[in-house]
């Protein structure tokens, strides 16, 4: 019963490294893609003037 809880325990700890490593991977790649991107620049805010006020 040990033994198997135990090669439960290992293969949950291998299953989660795992899909971390593949996360990190991806996320890497998609900032990388990110960091490329050059976005338009958008004009300032300025305040709308009252009319007649």
């Amino acid at each position: 019963m040990k033994e198997t809880v135990e090669g439960a325990a290992r293969d949950v700890e291998n299953s989660i490294q795992t899909s971390a490593t593949d996360f990190e991977k991806s996320w890497e790649q998609v900032t990388n893609e990110a960091g490329s991107t050059s976005y338009e620049s958008f004009p300032t805010y300025s305040r709308p003037h009252k009319n007649g006020a």
